[in-house]
């Protein structure tokens, strides 16, 4: 309609900034990702063209099993008990309905579609820099404890998703020698130095499968034999080192120390205490070897926070514990005087021990190593994610096969932990962590059906069309349904669901040669 009064592409252009401030919004504020959804909606409204639109729509098996999916979803509500909840999920999940609708109905051109991808690799450098800026305090005043706090703007799981997403469009950009193609490198190597430097898991099992399924995507694209052989070779010689260095980092660390003949005084002649919980540090025991007497003292002479200062199991002086027993040094004045000035810093920043402070996949394998070795789940991510999918599958299995309902998902959790929460405390009563899982939960067998359909019949397509891209993008995003609820949080929707859009839309391009609104 706009088009036919301004004598152009009006509807084209509102649809390509629509596009942008989607790219843009999705590792910066929700703020934009509502806007330019409303945006796509009132865009696909004006154009007042229901004939075409519900043509294109019904024309493409993806979009049929979409809604599908999202019908069974909505059906569910049936048999909830908890409308109120239902209700809210369905609202919730309204993007990945809505967006990938709209992309479909316009194409954009490929290079149209370029312009998106740099705008959101750039939205993605500056956030990422202003986070790590205000980690390091090269700016601002708050310091942080924990480096997986420094995503400022989104969840650090779904900002990781998206550092991987930007390392893939970055390798694309290079080997295909796009405009700007100089800032693919730079912007690759920030985006490795921030996964690295973040510390969270997925982003580092994410980067894992990219490169596994990169190297076997270019293995089958090599046609010459002995070029094919030589790459075989080297992904073969890869993964086994890969292997070993995945064993010696989560491998259990033997217990060091015998306490016969160890001496039960301090050099200034005040008693060790030692008590019999079994806690090591680094395979070093955390409650022997204790004068607090002489700690206390000692370490506020060198530091400026209290050595009581914290509550609860978050107190400074259990950190001092765990560091010192990283160290292998016993907790007194001989000790203290034995760490250095950058020790004593870390330990004010509550990192726990001599191995945390090497930072990046060393850090977060030697965390995993020590969650292996606990007992108690409380507050170990790992261990309490095992107890979900537990949880979550005896749900499953006993509410086969239409599920609990969209709105009784939370309510058959906390019924499930009331009942055996496998020593979980009550604020670490959460759910399933796993989008495959909740869905089935939700919807059933059907539900999860559909949903599988869907990213198959993505994969597929790819395959067929032989695009590597939307291969590893969608991946990508089936890795992080192992680990999170994706689509329990608008950032989470809107990615899953713009990449349903470009997919749709990109290839509808692709087979548009005017590339313009029939």
């Amino acid at each position: 309609m706009l088009d036919q009064f301004f004598k152009r592409n009006i509807h084209q252009n509102i649809h390509f900034i629509a596009c942008i401030a989607l790219a843009v919004g999705l590792p910066w504020s929700k703020i934009p990702l509502s806007l330019a959804t409303m945006l796509l909606g009132l865009n696909i409204f004006l154009l007042n063209d229901w004939k075409m639109v519900f043509k294109t729509w019904l024309s493409n098996r993806t979009l049929i099993l979409l809604f599908l999916f999202l019908a069974f979803e909505w059906l569910s509500l049936l048999w909830s008990s908890n409308l109120e909840f239902g209700l809210d999920d369905v609202r919730k999940k309204l993007p990945l309905f809505a967006i990938p609708l709209c992309l479909a109905v316009i194409p954009l051109s490929i290079k149209q579609w370029k312009w998106v991808a740099f705008f959101f690799l750039v939205a993605l450098f500056v956030t990422s820099f202003l986070n790590y800026g205000y980690c390091s305090q090269w700016f601002g005043q708050k310091k942080y404890t924990d480096f997986r706090q420094l995503s400022l703007f989104i969840s650090h799981i779904r900002l990781a998703l998206l550092l991987v997403i930007g390392m893939v469009l970055c390798v694309f950009w290079w080997i295909r020698k796009e405009r700007f193609r100089l800032l693919a490198l730079p912007f690759l190597l920030w985006f490795l130095f921030y996964t690295n430097s973040s510390q969270v898991g997925f982003g580092f099992v994410a980067l894992g499968v990219v490169l596994l399924f990169g190297l076997v995507v270019l293995l089958f694209r090599i046609q010459k034999k002995p070029l094919r052989f030589a790459a075989f070779g080297v992904l073969l010689i890869g993964s086994t080192c890969l292997t070993a260095y995945l064993y010696q980092e989560l491998r259990p660390i033997p217990q060091k120390v015998s306490y016969v003949q160890q001496p039960r005084f301090t050099k200034y002649g005040k008693p060790y205490e030692f008590w019999d919980e079994p806690y090591w540090e680094n395979g070093h025991p955390v409650l022997a070897f204790i004068c607090e007497e002489e700690l206390k003292t000692a370490f506020e002479k060198r530091s400026i926070v209290s050595y009581e200062s914290g509550t609860g199991n978050n107190q400074l002086r259990f950190i001092i514990w765990h560091f010192m027993a990283s160290k292998n040094l016993k907790k007194d004045k001989e000790g203290v005087e034995q760490l250095t000035d950058e020790e004593i810093k870390a330990i004010e920043a509550k990192i726990p021990s001599i191995e945390m402070m090497k930072g990046g996949f060393h850090a977060r394998f030697y965390e995993i190593r020590n969650q292996l070795a606990e007992k108690d789940p409380n507050g170990k991510s790992l261990l309490m994610r095992l107890i979900y999918l537990k949880v979550g599958w005896k749900i499953a299995r006993s509410n086969f096969p239409f599920g609990v309902g969209a709105g009784d998902v939370e309510d058959a959790f906390t019924s499930s932990y009331s009942k055996d929460n496998f020593g979980l405390q009550k604020i670490y009563w959460k759910r399933a962590h796993n989008q495959y899982l909740t869905v089935f939960i939700s919807s059933g067998f059907i539900g999860i059906l559909f949903f599988l359909l869907i990213w198959l019949s993505i994969f597929k397509e790819s395959v067929s069309r032989k695009s590597p891209l939307f291969f590893l993008l969608t991946l990508l995003l089936l890795c992080s349904f192992l680990s999170e609820d994706t689509l329990e949080s608008q950032t989470g929707v809107t990615i899953a669901a713009f990449l349903i859009g470009a997919f749709v839309n990109y290839f509808s391009t692709k087979n548009n040669v005017n590339n313009t609104i029939s």
